[in-house]
């Protein structure tokens, strides 16, 4: 099985109202696909940050945002040293904030005229991607930084893009507004983190298992972007 890739989940207890912390069992169970040893590190607020191959870090409720901000500020140097050397982070939601505040992104994060809750649907180098936002803030990149995607519904960043890739070092940094869990329902970017992880070009999912899941999502994220656009 060789070298266990390790997943850390990020203030799972205050960071999964919307199922975010679900990304890291989504990519342990993929990389289980492939025949990768990989394990779940949970982090809550007070514990010890050791280096992880890929970090999970979902939405914040307003109401336990300051004490997610703290808890990662504690966390701030550690961070950025194992994705400065290869790490992955996933940030969703108000965790793009959490982000910036430790200099993981570079850009602003801007209130919204109105909170967006609706479903989104992001072109992504002609891979369409779907999730469900409900934020009342998006994001300004800054030049360095790469927008996941143009929006053709929703509101993403607030700019006609949604979300952020950005390389950090020898890692990388994503982060989208979409909830889902957004892996699950995106295979394209479920890839582009596993790939990284085990550093391979390409990933493909052989087991029944996997092909299964993988052909259920594909056809719910069909039947849902096709009724977002109508709607």
């Amino acid at each position: 099985m060789g070298v266990v890739i390790r997943v850390a989940k990020l203030l799972p207890a205050l960071t999964n109202s919307q199922g975010d912390a679900e990304n890291a069992e989504a990519i342990v169970a993929t990389l289980g696909w492939l025949g990768r040893s990989a394990g779940i590190v949970s982090c809550d607020v007070g514990s010890h940050l050791s280096p992880c191959d890929v970090f999970v870090l979902g939405h914040v409720t307003e109401s336990d945002f300051a004490a997610a901000r703290d808890q990662v500020a504690l966390w701030a140097d550690a961070l950025l040293a194992s994705v400065s050397k290869g790490s992955i982070i996933l940030a969703v939601g108000s965790g793009i904030e959490l982000l910036v505040s430790i200099g993981l992104l570079n850009g602003v994060v801007r209130p919204h005229q109105s909170r967006s809750v609706t479903d989104c649907v992001v072109d992504a180098e002609g891979n369409e991607l779907w999730g469900f936002e409900n934020s009342a803030c998006g994001y300004l990149r800054s030049d360095l930084e790469r927008p996941l995607g143009v929006v053709l519904a929703g509101i993403g960043n607030g700019d006609g893009t949604e979300g952020v890739r950005s390389e950090f070092g020898q890692g990388l940094v994503l982060a989208t507004h979409l909830h889902g869990p957004v892996l699950v329902r995106n295979e394209e970017l479920m890839d582009e983190i596993v790939s990284r992880a085990t550093h391979v070009s390409e990933v493909t999912v052989n087991t029944a298992t996997g092909q299964r899941a993988r052909s259920l999502a594909r056809e719910n994220r069909a039947a849902m972007i096709a009724l977002t656009k109508r709607s």
